[in-house]
């Protein structure tokens, strides 16, 4: 069986309620990333990054060495045709820039609490 890495449910159902067995809502991974602060620095952090760097962040996060970002292709933000689609892409950006910041949070919280259970 593979290793649990989510940290199981976050709001466990006693087996009782659930006569089945099965867990269902999020997990404890997921409670975490959503309990990050809106004016947390790392968001302020991807709120700061110039468009190609913040696309790189969100869209391509295996990209582990500056000379792989030579093979992705980012957007032409010159070639969009009004502000408003630039706005709107910036904002889709940020927003999965944002989500991975608060999942690599909540990854780091998980590993804490592993260690210190050791």
């Amino acid at each position: 069986m593979a290793e649990q890495r989510d940290g199981g449910p976050a709001f466990p159902v006693p087996a009782n309620v659930n006569p089945d067995g099965a867990q269902s809502g999020m997990t404890l991974r997921d409670w975490f990333a959503g309990q990050v602060q809106a004016d947390d620095r790392l968001v302020k952090c991807v709120r700061a990054m110039d468009d190609s760097a913040l696309e790189i962040f969100a869209l391509h996060p295996t990209l582990e060495r500056e000379e792989h970002i030579t093979e992705v292709e980012l957007t032409d933000w010159l070639a969009l045709p009004t502000q408003v689609q630039k706005v709107a892409r910036r904002l889709e950006l940020e927003a999965r820039a944002i989500a991975r910041v608060r999942y690599m949070q909540a990854d780091a919280m998980l590993a804490e609490r592993s260690r210190r259970a050791e």
